[in-house]
Order: C-alpha cells, then sequence, then structure tokens
C-alpha cells in the first residue's frame, strides 16, 4: 500500500502523464467556475499540443481513431456556419475558439495509446464528487463554500448548482452501474462506491434540477439494458423503468416540484429554434447568433406568445439557447452540426462496448444520460455543458488497452 500512495503522489515524470493529470482537474475545476475549468480545458489542449509539436518522437505517431473524422466535421461546420451568417471579429472569435474543446478531446484520446489514462480520469471524477459534495454542505450549514460563494449559488438553477447538478446526472448512473457490475470489487472499494453514490446523489436532490433527475434514470436504465448480460437484462432495465415511473408521477401528484411555467416557456423557444432552422437548414444561424435571432423572433409581430392551457401567455425576450440539444443542434449549425456530432457519439460508444470491463463499465450510461439531458436541458454548445459532454466522450473512446509497462517507458524516453 505504501508504494502504491508513493505513486499516487509522486510528481508526473512524462508528458503524458502531466496532460493526464491536468485533463482529470476538469471535474474539480467545473465546481469552482468558469475560469477554472477554461483554464483546464486550454491547458490540457495546450500542453499537448506543445509535446505534440516539439517534443514527440518521430515513431509516436497520432492515431487516426474512428473518432476523429466525426469531431473535426463537427467543429468544420461551427466555424462553415459562423462564416456565412456573416463575419463580426467578436463572433468569429467565439465561434472559433470552440476548437479549444476538440483539442482537449484529441489530447485524451492520442495520449490514451500510450498511458493508462483511465485511473486519471476516475481519480479526478471522484474527486470531483467529493469536492462538489464539500462545498454544497459547506454552503448549506455556513451560508458560503470555500471561497465565498453564497448557498443560493447551489441551491439554484444558475452558477455551481447547475454545474454541479449536470455532472452529477453523469456520475450517479456511472457509479449505479459499476456498483451493480463490481462483483470483482473488495470489501473497502464496495463501501467507498457506496459513499459516493450517496454524494452524487445527494447532490442531484439538493440541487431540484429536474432535467438532471431524468437523465440520470433514463442513463441508469440504458445503461442497465446495454451493459448486463443474460436473458433478463430487459426485464431488469424495463423494471427499474417502471420503478423510476411510478416514483416521478407520486412526486408529481404529491406537489413537489410540478410548476409547469419553465416548460411553457420552452415551449415558445421550442417554436422558435424550428424556425430558425427551417430558415438556415444546412448550417443554422451560427453558436454566437442565437441569442440575437431569437430576440429578433420575440419582437416579431409575426410569432404570437405561446398560450398555456390555464390561458397564459408565455413569450421569452432572450435565450441563450434551446433547452434542447437537437433543436439546438439544428439551429445553431444545422443539419451537418446534428449529424456531425450524433456520429460522434456513435463512434465514441462504439468505441466503448470494444472495451467495457472493470470501471469503464459504468461509462455506459453516460451517451443515455446526454441523450435525456437533450430533451430539456443544457446544449453542447453552452461551455459548462460542453466540458462534461466532451471528457466523458473522450473517455468512451479511449479503449485501446495500456501497452506494457516496458514498451511506454521505451518510448517516453
Amino acid at each position: 500500500m505504501s508504494e502504491k500512495l508513493r505513486v499516487a503522489f509522486s510528481l508526473p515524470q512524462t508528458g503524458d502523464q502531466w496532460v493526464a493529470v491536468t485533463a482529470a482537474l476538469l471535474p474539480i475545476a467545473l465546481v469552482l467556475g468558469s475560469v477554472a475549468f477554461e483554464l483546464v480545458v486550454a491547458g490540457t489542449g495546450l500542453m499537448w499540443l506543445v509535446q505534440s509539436l516539439f517534443f514527440r518522437p518521430h515513431r509516436q505517431r497520432i492515431r487516426i481513431q474512428p473518432t476523429f473524422w466525426p469531431i473535426v466535421l463537427w467543429m468544420t461546420g461551427i466555424l462553415l456556419s459562423r462564416l456565412v451568417n456573416g463575419f463580426s471579429a467578436a463572433g468569429f472569435l467565439h465561434d472559433f475558439l470552440y476548437l479549444r474543446y476538440m483539442v482537449f478531446f484529441l489530447a485524451i484520446v492520442d495520449i490514451s495509446e500510450r498511458l493508462d489514462i483511465d485511473r486519471y480520469l476516475l481519480a479526478g471524477v471522484m474527486t470531483g464528487i467529493i469536492w462538489a459534495a464539500l462545498n454544497t454542505l459547506l454552503a448549506l450549514g455556513l451560508g458560503f463554500d470555500i471561497i465565498g460563494d453564497p448557498v443560493s449559488f447551489y441551491t439554484e438553477k444558475l452558477h455551481e448548482g447547475e454545474r454541479i447538478a449536470a455532472f452529477s446526472a453523469y456520475v450517479f448512473p456511472f457509479l449505479v452501474l459499476r456498483f451493480i457490475s463490481g462483483r470483482d470489487l473488495k470489501k473497502y472499494e464496495r463501501f467507498f462506491l457506496c459513499i459516493l453514490i450517496v454524494l452524487a446523489g445527494g447532490l442531484l436532490f439538493i440541487t431540484k434540477i429536474r432535467t438532471a433527475w431524468l437523465a440520470a434514470g433514463i442513463g441508469i436504465v440504458g445503461g442497465l439494458a446495454i451493459t448486463l448480460q443474460g436473458r433478463y437484462r430487459w426485464g431488469i432495465a424495463g423494471g427499474v423503468a417502471v420503478a423510476m415511473i411510478a416514483g416521478g408521477l407520486l412526486m408529481y401528484f404529491s406537489g413537489y416540484q410540478t410548476s409547469m411555467g419553465s416548460m411553457y416557456d420552452r415551449y415558445w423557444i421550442w417554436q422558435r429554434s424550428l424556425t430558425l432552422w427551417m430558415e438556415n437548414p444546412v448550417l443554422g444561424v451560427g453558436i454566437s447568433n442565437f441569442s440575437n435571432a431569437i430576440y429578433q423572433l420575440a419582437a416579431s409581430t409575426d410569432f404570437a406568445p405561446y398560450i398555456a392551457p390555464d390561458g397564459a401567455a408565455y413569450q421569452v425576450q432572450y435565450a441563450s439557447h434551446s433547452h434542447d440539444l437537437y433543436l439546438h443542434l439544428l439551429s445553431c449549425t444545422g443539419i451537418w452540426g446534428f449529424l456531425s456530432f450524433f456520429w460522434l457519439v456513435f463512434a465514441a460508444t462504439r468505441r466503448w462496448m470494444q472495451n467495457r470491463s472493470c470501471w469503464r463499465v459504468g461509462l455506459g450510461a453516460c451517451p443515455f444520460v446526454l441523450l435525456g439531458i437533450g430533451f430539456t436541458g443544457w446544449t453542447v454548445y453552452d461551455s459548462f455543458y460542453a466540458c462534461i459532454v466532451i471528457f466523458f466522450l473522450a473517455w468512451l473512446t479511449v479503449s485501446r488497452p495500456s501497452p506494457p509497462a516496458e514498451e511506454y517507458a521505451g518510448s517516453a524516453a
């Protein structure tokens, strides 16, 4: 055990290890705020680019993985959409800098060819949940967290609350699936895993964001369906789904979190997002153009408010995104962005299916969480949510077993 601790707390010895460590810091940075997670994404990508351009031995070539072309085409669509919809310095810079997520993704996938990065990313996820729980408990108990942010940041749908909820929606089913499939787990590992599950589930409950709850449930059901073996797997997954639906109905009829106002606002945004896509079907209106385009539609007399069943009128003057992954992809980057992004999701999931042993089995929930959140929640053109999605898609793609230690040592020399 002392040797393991010594290795765990020793400084990285190679460029690949430094990149892995910085990438694993992303879950912690998400809790800290936008400056922190943007620095991690940019720093990881920059470190990898410098290493690849100036310190990579000739025999260590970058391999073209099945996810390479999907993410390149997706990013190309973002830039083309910006150019087609008019050039402005601020808008072009905003959309061009979205390339940082592609570089972060490629960095993780590339170094996994030479380094067992699973343990780094796993440590980052576990530490991130513990850090989020500690901050939340401090905020609830003292009224402010470690860096002085108020408790309202953790109990509302903005700031730390939404970032923690989105992250926990991925981590909770990931941990649950690992627990269910963990016949190889030791007693102390199972105990620690139970603690993490309670923390992740508690964070989901405290933030009270229904989209995150729904997505976590979909992740568990979908993950069970594709990870369980045997003739009863669909029955088990179906039983879990029925239990979750029953629990949701019980909460609804008990009067807990039943306000539909936010949904009626979404209906109006969805209608206008669909209009934006139909007017720009191939490349959309551009990421940085979306809010202005929605505002112009809201000011137009051609588009009436949405009338709810109770007769109330709903019309949003400003929206940063469509509150729907599918419509936002279409309205911002058209059918090009929509198809290339889901090609990336499919390719990453297919890579995961080639190697889903040990802790990686829990990653089977991630594509389903992504699809579940996509119905009513955040989109990949939100910076904090893009970090989460790219992090887990890259981890799904990491499916090649690590080379022997002596091979890695020789290539890094």
